[in-house]
């Protein structure tokens, strides 16, 4: 995910990025590479 970030050019935390991950996770349907790109996608 911090890679996806980084190809994105968003500067985040990464202790809040990992935070807000795990919400996003919980309430999308659990971890997975399309889970993680679908909550950076989010974040734009």
């Amino acid at each position: 995910m911090e890679n996806l970030t980084i190809q994105r050019g968003l500067q985040l935390d990464s202790d809040q990025l990992r935070y807000q991950a795990l919400e996003w996770e919980h309430s999308h349907h659990g971890p997975s590479d399309r889970t993680a790109r679908q909550f950076i996608d989010s974040l734009e």
